[in-house]
């Protein structure tokens, strides 16, 4: 419809595509919002400890913390307790979103993710990061699972 009520040089024609609808008409898209979690209480802002904001609002963010934690999942952001002088940021794959934040480069940056090639690779996009719960002590004193068994023609039918 807007196709045929807008004038043609209102539109971009090579944006196509249900991915491209604003940039086709010149419409603002979505923001990207970032989600946190101020730790420490005298820190909050308003009294506000659960947040999620634009990322360009979260990049101009003046907070005093000295340390940021990052985590994979959302229950693990969750599941922080009250740390004095940190947050944490929900990251995940997202975590390519925090690269141009000027401010956090002055912070002492934790990643916290899962024990496999997913929480690994992001670690990896983190440089200047050190990881907690991410090692072999960790992985073998919570192991989920027995030892892999060998495959046998008896185990293929089981």
């Amino acid at each position: 419809m807007l196709d045929q009520l807008l004038p043609p040089e209102a539109i971009v024609h090579s944006a196509t595509g249900a991915r491209q609808f604003e940039s086709r008409y010149g419409l603002l898209n979505k923001p990207v919002l970032l989600r946190f979690r101020i730790l420490d209480p005298s820190r909050r802002i308003g009294g506000l400890s659960d947040i999620s904001v634009p990322l360009a609002q979260f990049a101009a963010m003046q907070i005093d913390v000295q340390r940021v934690f990052i985590t994979e999942n959302k229950v693990n952001g969750l599941a922080f307790p009250d740390v004095p002088s940190s947050m944490v940021v929900f990251g995940g794959y997202g975590i390519d979103r925090l690269a141009d934040i000027g401010w956090l480069r002055d912070k002492e940056i934790v990643y916290w993710g899962d024990l496999d090639t997913h929480g690994f690779a992001i670690l990896d996009r983190l440089p200047d990061a050190r990881s907690t719960l991410m090692d072999a002590i960790t992985l073998h004193a919570h192991r989920l699972c027995g030892e892999p068994r060998k495959r046998t023609s008896d185990s293929l039918a089981s």
